[in-house]
């Protein structure tokens, strides 16, 4: 039975009854003459990282900070794709912060992606998220 089913998959791939598409990427735009941006107003981005980022429990409560960037490609929809960490000399941060604010960047609303000369490119950008508590002193001027 098997050497039958074979046999037909061989006939109906050599016989052009079954095809494929290959799909093939638009190139990323490294000049755009426009950036994506996140739909709203100028900070309406920080205030969606705000809104919804957990600090993570174990850096909370042994007071440690980070700095965490994620590149991603911002596609001709709007759709976030290929997201992914940057590190380098300024980031820094717990394994746990870098998937909070993966995370966060997977949630996102669809962008307004970068154009060049009139038309939609796909653009690669990057999004530095920083993990930061408030000091003791901050804490009581708030409660004033």
């Amino acid at each position: 039975m098997k050497q039958f089913l074979l046999f037909l998959l061989f006939v109906s791939l050599s016989s052009g009854l079954v095809s494929f598409a290959i799909l093939q990427e638009e190139p990323l735009c490294e000049k755009p003459d426009e950036w994506p941006r996140f739909p709203g107003e100028a900070d309406s981005v920080y205030r969606f990282l705000g809104a919804h980022i957990k600090y993570p429990y174990d850096d909370k409560m042994n007071g440690r900070q980070g700095l965490v960037k994620v590149q991603f490609v911002v596609e001709t929809s709007g759709k976030l794709t290929n997201l992914e960490l940057l590190k380098d000399k300024k980031t820094f941060g717990s394994t746990e912060m870098e998937q909070e604010a993966l995370r966060v960047i997977g949630l996102m609303p669809n962008w307004i992606p970068g154009t060049k000369d009139g038309e939609k490119v796909r653009v690669q950008t990057h999004l530095p998220i920083k993990f930061a508590l408030r000091s003791a002193k901050s804490k009581k001027r708030r409660n004033r």
